[in-house]
């Protein structure tokens, strides 16, 4: 091997990045598919307390505490379960249950004969919505209604997301948004999590853009800066921003992997005292850490081919 080709892999080896070493380690030990595996307690009905488990995002529920909450055989809803041709993924997920965490969480809940098991039936609230009217009897038809009043209250209360509830991924299936956090209530096809629609479709057009990025960036302030900031820069835009100190470091919407330094900012707010005292400010530290900063208005969101036009003339003479 040459001297310059060896040169070559070693600077190759030492420039290499945190997440190439991170991410075989994630993938050989992430659990998969319910990863975000957890049980929540949804109500009170008939004097139990109903359980949901958080599996893809979504509300799921055991068919053997299915089968308590209606006081129901469980052999009766399994077959109610096989004669309905419910879809994976939709009306159902089948969760391999290799996982410690989960084996604890559903100790409790699955009978002794079950535990252990590798895999376990788990209906979405689409499918226990699908089989309740199959059940004859007062209970399930309580229940069936009891589950329609809950989601009303919440979507009634914003405890649900805002604004769009379903999208379409790329392979055209429904995805739903994250329940219960109004900060990040809004999801590409990629499983990210964005605070506004628009920073989600600024996200989708960079990677169309085949542009690098992360999101929620924070920049560090250095101590010059801060320190101007205090002395030189007007205090009753400091006040309108609510600012009683100058933080550390600010967070830029996305930091993109490029030469020169830029971020890209959506200013999703228009006519708010606070928020235009804010988005002055960071202005103001961008232009003096010499970063370029990218502005994405309000209703720029809204054409997204014009969108992705003015990314790539607004972002021409950069490199990766």
């Amino acid at each position: 091997m040459s001297k310059t080709k060896k040169s070559k892999e070693n600077e190759i080896q030492k420039y290499k990045t945190l997440d190439q070493f991170l991410t075989p380690i994630i993938e050989k030990f992430s659990f998969k598919p319910d990863r975000d595996f957890a049980r929540y307690l949804f109500g009170i009905f008939n004097n139990q307390e109903i359980y949901y488990y958080a599996i893809n995002g979504e509300m799921c529920f055991t068919l053997q505490e299915f089968s308590k909450y209606i006081k129901t055989n469980q052999s009766t809803v399994k077959k109610a379960f096989q004669r309905n041709n419910l879809k994976e993924k939709k009306h159902y997920f089948e969760i391999n249950l290799f996982n410690a965490s989960s084996q604890e969480i559903l100790r409790d809940t699955l009978s002794p004969n079950k535990r252990g098991r590798k895999a376990s039936i788990f209906l979405t609230f689409l499918g226990v919505w699908k089989l309740l009217p199959t059940f004859r009897g007062d209970l399930p038809q309580e229940l069936y209604d009891w589950f329609g009043e809950k989601l009303y209250t919440l979507m009634k209360t914003n405890q649900l997301t805002s604004g769009e509830f379903l999208f379409m991924n790329k392979v055209r299936e429904l995805v739903t948004q994250v329940i219960g956090d109004k900060s990040k209530c809004f999801v590409d096809e990629e499983g990210f999590m964005y605070s506004s629609k628009g920073e989600m479709i600024i996200a989708k057009t960079l990677r169309q853009l085949n542009v690098s990025f992360q999101y929620n960036a924070p920049i560090n302030l250095p101590l010059w800066l801060i320190n101007k900031l205090n002395k030189d820069y007007p205090k009753e835009i400091l006040i309108e921003a609510n600012w009683t100190r100058i933080p550390s470091y600010i967070t830029a919407d996305f930091l993109l992997r490029i030469i020169p330094r830029t971020v890209v900012e959506y200013w999703g707010q228009m006519n708010q005292v606070v928020y235009n005292a804010k988005r002055e400010i960071k202005e103001f530290i961008y232009r003096e850490l010499k970063i370029k900063c990218v502005s994405i208005e309000a209703n720029e969101d809204h054409n997204i081919p014009m969108l992705k036009q003015m990314l790539i003339e607004k972002l021409e003479g950069v490199s990766n």
